[in-house]
């Protein structure tokens, strides 16, 4: 194979991730806006107000989740690279992209459910772990490149 083909094969590869990972990021801001929809009164933050909310337990909980899920998409995400190295198949690529990026959506899922439960007004911390998340794995060439074709050092 050419190395422009391959090179080719690359850059399609990181733009068809790019689209899935803009698709996943922009998801975060629907859920924002239905919730907005859903209860305006939400978005009135008051700092006065506990950080656990009216049911600390359940925060804390959710909050505990929420941090092993973030460590977890990272940890996946590592280990499916590395299996995607060794098989030299860009599907692998792709599927850490969406199980990673799956992960930090949980997370936004969980500071929407706590908004939509108990009305707890900080649940933007937890649409912020789950967008900075996605941000964090945003597809990069080198990854793709790594399980395309093996480098001769």
């Amino acid at each position: 194979m050419e190395p422009e083909n391959d090179q080719d094969q690359v850059r399609e590869a990181q733009q068809r991730m790019v689209v899935v990972w803009g698709a996943l990021l922009t998801s975060q801001f629907i859920f924002l806006m239905v919730l907005y929809l859903i209860k305006k009164e939400l978005f009135h933050v008051d700092l006065s107000q506990p950080l656990g909310g009216k049911n600390p337990l359940m925060v804390a909980i959710a909050a505990v989740m929420s941090l092993t899920t973030l460590g977890l998409s990272f940890a996946l995400q590592a280990r499916m690279f590395k299996q995607a190295e060794a098989d030299q198949d860009i599907a692998v690529v792709q599927t850490a992209l969406i199980v990673s990026c799956a992960l930090c959506e949980s997370i936004s899922l969980v500071g929407f459910i706590l908004a939509m439960l108990i009305d707890y007004q900080y649940f933007f911390i937890w649409f912020a772990a789950g967008i900075l998340g996605i941000l964090l794995h945003f597809p990069r060439r080198k990854n793709i490149e790594r399980a395309h074709y093996k480098h001769e050092l």
